[in-house]
């Protein structure tokens, strides 16, 4: 099983892990501010980019995100390599982009992509609602290899609730209580074809190139 590695503002977390709380600032710790992840064989990194109507507001609303796949510079030309001790990530090829309107903007997401670098899934951060929002999957809006370079952007693959996967609740949910995936694991299968997800209730596969659901244990 693999591990997702995602940068926060305050200190590197495990996404597949963690147990994080929201809330209001008098009750609860503020929810990290993920910008960027990587696929779990480094390869490939996610950024994150919001731009604000009104940057200079005290409350900013995103007008629109942007989700940007590049990966690493292997400097294949001699002559440009720097040898330093440091990763260096490029816009290649494989590089693709997401962007949300406002309207889908408004949720949280914290990114994960895969190790080829052809799917982004967005996990939805919220309580363990049947109606909270659990993943958007993207692929590369490619189909053979040649297109696998030209193309640019990212297509819906689909979107999944808590419920629609077996879980949540319609209990009420106080501040601070753990988002939906607390104390679960999400990982890649070995095949790189399906995101497997333990959470609380929820035991599914998803299959990435057409988000079909199969449920129970692998």
């Amino acid at each position: 099983m693999t591990r997702f590695h995602v940068t926060v503002a305050v200190r590197p977390v495990v996404l597949a892990l963690v147990c994080m709380m929201c809330g209001s600032l008098s009750s609860a710790p503020l929810l990290p501010n993920v910008r960027t992840s990587s696929s779990p064989n480094g390869r490939f990194l996610v950024l994150v980019e919001d731009t604000y109507d009104k940057p200079g507001a005290v409350t900013k609303i995103p007008a629109q995100t942007r989700y940007e796949i590049v990966e690493t510079e292997g400097f294949i030309n001699e002559g440009d390599r720097l040898n330093a001790p440091a990763t260096f990530w490029s816009d290649s090829a494989l590089s693709w982009t997401v962007t949300q309107s406002r309207a889908e903007a408004k949720e949280t997401f914290w990114p994960i992509v895969s190790n080829d670098g052809r799917f982004l899934v967005l996990v939805g951060v919220g309580p363990a609602f049947s109606n909270t929002t659990a993943f958007e999957i993207y692929r590369k809006n490619c189909q053979t290899m040649q297109e696998l370079t030209d193309c640019h952007e990212g297509n819906l693959v689909r979107a999944y609730t808590v419920g629609e996967l077996g879980g949540g609740t319609e209990r009420s949910v106080m501040d601070g209580s753990p988002q939906w995936f607390a104390g679960g694991t999400l990982s890649f299968s070995a095949d790189g074809t399906m995101l497997v997800v333990r959470a609380d209730a929820i035991r599914v596969r998803i299959r990435l190139v057409d988000g079909a659901v199969l449920r129970g244990e692998p």
